[in-house]
């Protein structure tokens, strides 16, 4: 793709990319914001690394790039609820494990707008966090979760049968937000 624009007759200025708030990894009670350092442990912190390599490559043939750190996104009309829903149908309804674990989110139409609003706004340089300013704790996520489907959030689902998971399963349930 690198080639691609280089080669282009009318190249694009503006580079626009995702990866994942998961890059960030287990930073406890730490408050993230675009400025804070990535980390490589854990599946999702991986691929978010090597996206962040593509895009300083791109770094040559586009005037400014935008790389968008989402989370998980929620709305009616897209996101991860259908997702969700599916998970808690197959019994995976309360909390993980302690529940203590935070939890980036954005709503959907928030996650549209973020790849609309960097190149639009002169002041915006480099990622940007694509994510709502309030994480909340997997415990209170999993009682509204609950709520909105109608389903119980009665029981917690074990650390044990997460971690029995494959990693970059796993990663998603757990290690990304531990």
């Amino acid at each position: 793709m690198v080639d691609a624009i280089g080669r282009a007759r009318n190249q694009p200025s503006v580079l626009i990319s995702t990866s994942g708030a998961g890059i960030y990894g287990d930073r406890g009670e730490e408050i993230i914001t675009e400025s804070s350092r990535g980390t490589s442990v854990g599946f999702l912190a991986e691929v978010a690394t090597v996206g962040m390599q593509r895009d300083e490559m791109f770094k040559r043939q586009v005037s400014d790039t935008f790389p968008v750190r989402t989370a998980l996104a929620l709305g009616k009309d897209g996101g991860a609820i259908p997702w969700i829903r599916t998970v808690f149908q197959f019994g995976f309804e309360g909390k993980l494990g302690s529940g203590k674990q935070w939890i980036p989110w954005v709503t959907y139409h928030r996650h549209r707008c973020a790849f609309l609003h960097a190149p639009e706004t002169e002041s915006i340089h480099g990622p940007i966090n694509g994510t709502s300013p309030i994480p909340v704790r997997n415990e209170e996520f999993a009682k509204v979760m609950g709520k909105i489907l109608r389903r119980p959030t009665l029981f917690t689902v074990p650390e044990f049968a997460l971690r029995m998971l494959p990693a970059s399963e796993a990663s998603l349930f757990w290690t990304v937000y531990e």
